[in-house]
């Protein structure tokens, strides 16, 4: 997943840049319309997938994960859970509580407490003594920015776009601006402490870097849905949503994986 996301990054950027370069040398016009603005999401993510599917793992460490993950029957207690609320969520009338395209409703609260208990684990197994000074921060500061993403999404669903901006009642440009320097600390964060995690669990390592493509899927979405209107349709709604609490789901299942690793454990 990490060279997946690196891969969309460096692909977007490049494409970005350089299109807008030649449509200025060449054309005497930049193209930023809807069209380009799609292509330049779209097309490097297509990319991406490609050379990460190609490049491989190594050491066929995700096999290893996957067959661990089968094995471990939380998981799939976590996941029939998830589940139960993602097709509620899509089945139930918009302005039920069980919604996806609800403001404040139960995939909002159940996204937040899969988030705030992956901190409390994330911050006990931080203080075990297998780590050194610098992991132990690390750590620290991934389950504590993951207890933020909970409380701020306790009182403002981003799944629930239809019924709120996106940004808020700010302007736009500082309220994206916030919204993607948020994006990059969690996904960042992520990333730094799967790393870490591996070390005593490699099955959760492989969980909490899964994760991350979650919230950039939805930012991808977002972006493409917004471009032309100041909200998500109902459906773009759920499709934001579900994404969303998938990654709240394996944050918290690495979590638990960490945990269950043990203080001495070196793998899961």
């Amino acid at each position: 997943m990490k060279r997946f996301l690196g891969f969309w990054l460096l692909f977007g950027a490049t494409q970005w840049i350089v299109g807008t370069v030649l449509d200025y040398a060449v054309l005497r016009a930049i193209d930023w319309r809807f069209e380009a603005f799609c292509e330049a999401i779209l097309l490097p993510a297509i990319g991406a997938a490609a050379l990460a599917a190609v490049a491989g793992s190594p050491g066929g460490g995700r096999r290893e994960s996957i067959v661990a993950a089968a094995r471990e029957k939380w998981i799939g207690l976590l996941a029939v859970a998830g589940a139960a609320v993602l097709v509620a969520g899509w089945l139930a009338a918009p302005r039920s509580a069980f919604s996806l395209a609800r403001h404040l409703g139960a995939p909002n609260l159940w996204f937040s407490i899969q988030l705030a208990a992956a901190a409390a684990l994330g911050a006990l197994v931080a203080l075990r003594p297998r780590w050194t000074g610098r992991e132990r921060t690390w750590l620290m500061l991934s389950s504590a920015f993951a207890l933020a993403a909970s409380v701020r999404q306790a009182v403002r669903w981003a799944g629930s776009f239809s019924e709120i901006s996106p940004f808020g009642t700010s302007r736009f440009l500082p309220a994206l601006a916030v919204e993607l320097a948020f994006l990059f600390a969690a996904v960042g964060l992520a990333l730094k402490a799967s790393a870490i995690l591996a070390s005593a669990s490699p099955l959760s390592g492989r969980l909490l870097e899964a994760s991350t493509l979650f919230p950039a899927a939805v930012a991808a979405l977002v972006a493409i849905s917004v471009f032309e209107r100041p909200r998500l349709t109902a459906a773009g709604s759920a499709w934001a949503g579900s994404l969303l609490l998938a990654g709240a789901a394996l944050v918290l299942a690495s979590s638990v994986a960490a945990w269950r690793a043990g203080p001495g454990s070196e793998g899961s």
